[in-house]
Formats: C-alpha cells, structure tokens, sequence
C-alpha cells in the first residue's frame, strides 16, 4: 500500500500510474462496502458494518478524518496517516491489481446480501513475489502495463449483488463535491472513464485547490450547511451533472 500511496496526487484525488489514472469512485463505495451513496444517512453503522463486513465500525473507518468514504481524498503523501476508509482502499486496489492481491482460497463464501468486499473474508496464500520489500512493489508501479489492471471488476458480478450494492448506479459518474461536516472533496469520474469502459479523454482543467478544499474541523465549529451551501447545492444537483462518455464517430 505504501508504494501505491506515493502515487497519490492530492491536486486530482487520484493515483498516477503508468498506465494511466486510477482513483476510488462513488461505484466502488457501493459495491465493495455496500454503503448506498444515496439515501438517507441515518443508519445503525455499527451493526450494518457487523452484518455486511463481519467487522466493527471502529475497525472499518479508522480515523475517519478525510471525505466521507472515499478512503484517501483527505491523505498527504508525507504523512504517515493514512485518513479514511483504509479497508476500502486495500480492498479496491487487490480487485484491480490483481499481481499483489492475496490469492483467496475460497474456504468462505460470500453470505448471500453481502457486498462484494466480503468475497476477501476468506484464507489467503500470498502471491508469487517478494513480500514486505517497498522496492518491489514500486518496480511493479513503474513497469505496470494496462493489460496488467483489472479495469472494471466488477462486470460480472453486478446484477448478482443486493441492492444496496447498486443502487446510487445512476450517479456513479457524477462529477460532484462530496461533503462530509468541513470537508469538500471533489469526485473527478471523468479522469478514469477507463474504469466505466470509456475511452479517456482529456479532463476539464478545474481549480482542485480553492476552498473549501483543504478545510478541516481546526476551522472551528460552523454551520457547514451554510458554509458549503454551493457544494450541497451541486450535490443535489447530482442528476444533472453526469459526465458524457465520448464515443467514436
């Protein structure tokens, strides 16, 4: 995790790799966790993470400091915390880079309801590769060829999930701020349209650091309704700002 974290870019909440971009979106949030991304919030965490992930609150969100649950969009590269939904991001990067993921043994199955990261509470053998040496895994970054990335996961399992897997599908590619009390992180769908299964074209440019970017709970306490009243209205906007994929003419 350490290797792929040094490829973080705050600037665009994403991951550089040589075979392009990579970030955690709204859709793995979904279907790894199985936290609907709409709807109300208003949920017994606790016993919800109990029934689905087999694991306490505490151990799923630790230090849950950052944006919402998109794991490291509140990190810093040269801190050595790691803020956010750390199990969701270890649980994404093993679905698409499969060369040092755990091989699941299949001793458990997935109980029927749960989302799709409860597939890894299995028992593992370790991959054929030299383990716990920074080194290695940073050669397999530098050298990583497209066709070495799972782009889209998730393709064949899908329609099989519950509902709360799939049910925010319709905004998966919004390009919106996600807000969390002081935080406001911005979902950029349209700089990994490879993990949709579109072909990716140059960004927007979009000013990634103008407040309130950057805030944090050191602000002091605010009514953040107010605060982030644009961002909460782009949010419920969500509907109407569904990134356009390009297609080939």
């Amino acid at each position: 995790m350490t290797a792929l974290l040094e490829r973080w870019r705050p600037e665009t909440h994403s991951f550089y790799l040589g075979s392009g971009e990579r970030t955690v979106t709204l859709q793995d949030v979904e279907v790894i966790l199985g936290v609907s991304v709409v709807g109300s919030t208003e949920q017994d965490w606790d016993k919800l993470c109990g029934d689905l992930l087999g694991l306490t609150l505490g151990l799923v969100f630790q230090g849950l400091g950052a944006s919402w649950a998109l794991s490291l969009h509140g990190s810093k590269t040269n801190n050595n915390d790691v803020g956010g939904c750390f199990i969701l991001l270890q649980l994404w990067a093993w679905e698409r880079f499969p060369y040092f993921a755990p091989g699941r043994l299949g001793k458990r199955v997935r109980p029927p309801g749960a989302p799709l990261g409860a597939r890894w509470n299995d028992a593992f053998h370790t991959p054929d590769m030299t383990m716990h040496v920074l080194g290695t895994y940073r050669h397999f970054f530098d050298l990583q060829r497209p066709d070495e990335v799972v782009w889209r996961p998730y393709d064949e399992i899908i329609e099989t999930l519950p509902l709360n897997c799939r049910v925010g599908r319709a905004i998966w590619m919004a390009k919106v701020p996600l807000v969390c009390f002081p935080y406001v992180e911005n979902h950029m769908p349209d700089r990994v349209m490879h993990q949709f299964g579109y072909r990716q074209t140059i960004p927007i440019d979009f000013n990634y650091r103008a407040k309130p970017h950057g805030m944090n709970f050191k602000s002091g306490t605010k009514d953040y309704a107010v605060v982030h009243a644009n961002s909460v209205a782009l949010w419920n906007d969500r509907l109407n700002h569904i990134v356009t994929p390009h297609v080939d003419h």
